[in-house]
């Protein structure tokens, strides 16, 4: 199983690269096909992710993550197996894109009560940090 990591400054003050690689190391056992760290700076702080990527179901370079849209307003790391996924759409490569395609088109309206139940609706075992910039939802 893999691991995410995540660290959020909000003060801007830190310099938590080394942090997020250290983290990753500690869980290099359960993701040993991929390491990556990354960051990201706006006026709410500063983002560190980390992720140890085992390929068990999202075998592509399209689930490599964090998976981002393609002006970088939204970020995922994502950890886990959708079981409902292949009724969610036939046509996605990837439980990883599937659950992004989820959260950016049909969760940005809800309300957090309708998150909650929207997820849930997914049916699966997974843990995720979904960073939308443009609408300053994490």
């Amino acid at each position: 199983m893999c691991g995410i990591n995540f660290i959020w400054d909000k003060r801007g003050q830190l310099n938590s690269l080394d942090s997020i690689e250290a983290m990753n190391e500690v869980l290099q056992s359960r993701g040993p096909d991929g390491s990556f760290v990354h960051w990201e700076k706006n006026e709410l702080g500063q983002f560190f992710l980390g992720h140890q990527y085992l390929q068990i179901r999202d075998l592509g370079p399209e689930s490599q993550q964090p998976f981002t849209d393609t002006h970088r307003h939204c970020f995922l790391l994502y950890n886990g197996e959708l079981f409902a996924s292949p009724t969610l759409s036939s046509f996605i490569p990837s439980d990883t894109a599937v659950l992004f395609q989820h959260l950016q088109n049909q969760l940005l309206h809800f309300t957090p009560s309708e998150i909650e139940n929207a997820l849930l609706a997914l049916n699966g075992m997974y843990a995720f940090i979904w960073l939308d910039f443009s609408q300053k939802r994490y």
